[in-house]
């Protein structure tokens, strides 16, 4: 073992290992935070949940105009016929319930869009 008085002092006498150089603390870097994001709007939320329930109107149609069809087609003496043709007419009525709300929410985004674009802009932009 190699005794303390050959080694360098690690510190004063009264138990404080600090630097006495008169150097200023060691701080992190300043960053600049992101500018704030907008919160998405309302009508956001809604649009996502109609395109959502797209997701549920689609095989509900689907199977409804299958099992409507095979259960009318019970009692023509055809249910296999039936369920095709109701398969048929459940899908035409899920494409024609897709094209509807599509439009509709095309609709929506241009009136948002334009009331955004006739707001003032603030003045941070």
């Amino acid at each position: 073992m190699v005794p303390m008085s050959d080694h360098e002092d690690l510190g004063n006498d009264d138990g404080d290992f600090s630097d006495d150089d008169g150097a200023e603390a060691w701080s992190p870097p300043e960053t600049s935070l992101p500018e704030a994001v907008e919160a998405p709007s309302e009508g956001f939320y809604r649009r996502i949940g109609e395109y959502t329930s797209l997701a549920f109107v689609f095989p509900i149609s689907m199977l409804g105009g299958f099992f409507g069809g095979r259960w009318i087609g019970g009692f023509l003496g055809g249910p296999g016929i039936g369920s095709g043709i109701g398969l048929v007419l459940g899908t035409g009525a899920a494409f024609l319930s897709l094209y509807h709300s599509l439009r509709r929410l095309e609709r929506q985004a241009e009136a948002e869009d334009s009331e955004r674009a006739s707001r003032p802009q603030s003045r941070g932009e």
